[in-house]
């Protein structure tokens, strides 16, 4: 039997006119659409990762160099997400933690 792929959803700073605070509300109602409907999101913001934490199967932070390029670092387990996003915060926006 063959899978078929999931279809996706990419949202790009569509919380961006949201207050911080909004954000979780706004993250949790995407999330049960998606579920409903067998939906893959694709979150693009700059709102801080850690609002995403609740509904996130993984998190992607990209850090910008000038020498190296973007590199990205992967959180792929809710409980380790929980753990590592003030860092990861704190490294994405260039703030020591």
């Amino acid at each position: 039997m063959r899978r078929r792929h999931r279809p996706f959803l990419v949202l790009d700073e569509q919380d961006c006119w949201l207050r911080p605070e909004l954000v979780p509300r706004f993250v949790h109602l995407i999330a049960a659409i998606a579920d409903r409907l067998d939906v893959q999101v694709l979150y693009i913001s700059h709102h801080p990762v850690d609002l995403f934490a609740q509904e996130a199967h993984r998190v992607f932070a990209l850090k910008p160099s000038r020498d190296q390029g973007v590199s990205v670092s992967v959180v792929t387990e809710r409980a380790a997400a929980r753990a590592a996003l003030p860092e990861m915060a704190a490294e994405a926006t260039g703030r020591a933690s």
